[in-house]
């Protein structure tokens, strides 16, 4: 589980005027959900999944992962590696010179023994597909591709919570599509261990396959319920920016 309260997060916290671009927020994510969460330009979306990660550490505020405060560096350590995020432009997450290393990364950090970190290698190469590219410099690739690499890098540790952040933006909608599906079909696979995904989108249709949808609006949540119901909300979801499916729009 993942409880978040009253949480404040400022970039320009030295400056005379502070601005807070997370504003007292409070969430609670049950272990085994699916959930999308949606907000225009600046609304703290991407800020709190670097918060959730620990990328970011926040100017007051809890944030517990399985019981334990994510925002204390002496206990969070353990629990960082059981989230993984997947960020919009996998450019940004890449570090290394061929497809093969940039999936083994993750796994040499954690020490994992050769045998099994080949054998975990081999796995996801063949579950995403990407035998022929497997020693192709990540940088060469296509989109899609690419956003392959940076979600099979992030699976392979077998983290508990998984975080996309607008991970689709840069894909065409058949690349789109083949993600979604993929993400349907692993949190099917993996939800009664109690594998999480918080999917941060901009596309209405996206977030109607989570079991839960979030809004965000200046820093704090807005709306928090099943997606079908959220997008009801025509008015108020399209005074703050948010985008609507077509059907919800026309039966409004």
């Amino acid at each position: 589980m993942i409880e978040i309260k009253d949480l404040y997060f400022c970039y320009n916290r030295d400056s005379e005027k502070e601005c807070y671009v997370l504003n007292g927020l409070n969430l609670k994510i049950n272990s085994g959900e699916f959930i999308s969460v949606m907000g225009s330009n600046g609304s703290g979306k991407t800020t709190l999944a670097l918060c959730i990660k620990g990328i970011l550490k926040p100017a007051s505020g809890d944030i517990f992962v399985d019981g334990i405060d994510i925002t204390d560096d002496k206990l969070s350590g353990q629990i960082r590696n059981n989230i993984g995020i997947v960020f919009q432009n996998p450019d940004n997450q890449f570090i290394s010179t061929s497809v093969e290393r940039e999936i083994a990364f993750g796994l040499e950090n954690l020490g994992i023994p050769k045998d099994e970190m080949h054998n975990r290698i081999s796995e996801q190469i063949d579950k995403f597909q990407i035998g022929k590219v497997k020693m192709n410099s990540p940088e060469t690739l296509s989109g899609g591709e690419k956003q392959k690499i940076a979600l099979a890098s992030v699976l392979i540790t077998n983290p508990k919570y998984l975080i996309l952040d607008e991970a689709t933006s840069y894909l065409d909608p058949a690349e789109r599509k083949n993600l979604i599906s993929f993400l349907k079909s692993e949190f099917l696979l993996k939800k009664n261990k109690g594998f999480t995904i918080i999917f941060i989108t901009q596309y209405p249709y996206e977030a109607l396959i989570s079991q839960r949808l979030i809004i965000m609006d200046r820093g704090r949540i807005v709306i928090d319920g099943e997606p079908n119901e959220v997008f009801k909300n025509v008015k108020e979801l399209k005074k703050i920016g948010i985008r609507i499916p077509v059907e919800f729009e026309i039966f409004y």
